[in-house]
């Protein structure tokens, strides 16, 4: 073999070596940012959760809506009851981000991920939820550094600590509200718990390689 071609080959591992590096690096840079996200909505720091999107990232709870840019998104965390930047005493609003999955996309400047959603929300001596749903999410690379790019909230139940979700239910998929309209209205329309709903997937079967169809499991009443 001349050496010129060893070289080459030697080149083109070193090459597949750093794009296998920064694909993990993408990831857990990624994986960082979602969990950031989630540990400032625990506290209501909105000004930290805004920051984590893109100038026009955009973000939709339920269906409420679109709400797309920093400002728009502020809005939205505005609505949440209880509001302010800071969390106040007696409330708790933990909003664990679990079960991440993250795909980077070719090119490696943009990125999916899906996320499970586990909450325990309550006001001292007045009320306790449990809370749960799906994020389907997208990011983008900006000057070397991730953001959200969109955020889509797929929520499944909300029902009181000392029923669970075995006995009762509230209804919580919030609709858009007229005081607080939203840039685009829902892209989605489905029923929560008990009624079933599964969120596209938006990578393929890790073994088949083939595309999840979840429509056909679908049962909204």
């Amino acid at each position: 073999m001349e050496n010129s071609e060893l070289i080459a080959r030697l080149a083109a591992k070193v090459e597949a070596l750093e794009q296998k590096v920064q694909a993990l690096e993408d990831i857990e840079a990624i994986k960082k940012l979602q969990r950031a996200y989630g540990y400032y909505l625990d506290k209501m720091m909105w000004d930290e959760l805004v920051d984590c999107f893109a100038e026009d990232g955009s973000l939709e709870l339920a269906q409420r809506g679109v709400y797309i840019g920093k400002k728009n998104i502020r809005r939205l965390m505005d609505l949440m009851p209880d509001s302010q930047n800071g969390i106040q005493y007696g409330l708790l609003m933990n909003h664990m981000n679990l079960q991440g999955i993250v795909t980077i996309d070719p090119g490696g400047k943009t990125a999916k991920g899906r996320w499970r959603m586990f909450a325990q929300v309550g006001k001292w001596k007045e009320k306790a939820f449990w809370a749960e749903g799906t994020y389907e999410n997208t990011y983008v690379k900006e000057d070397g550094i991730w953001k959200a790019k969109s955020m889509h909230v797929y929520t499944t139940f909300m029902t009181p600590f000392d029923k669970g979700w075995g006995k009762e239910y509230e209804n919580f998929i919030p609709k858009p509200d007229p005081n607080c309209p939203p840039d685009l209205p829902p892209t989605e329309v489905f029923g929560d718990y008990p009624n079933v709903y599964i969120p596209p997937f938006h990578y393929v079967h890790p073994v088949t390689g083939k595309k999840v169809d979840t429509r056909i499991k679908e049962k909204i009443k």
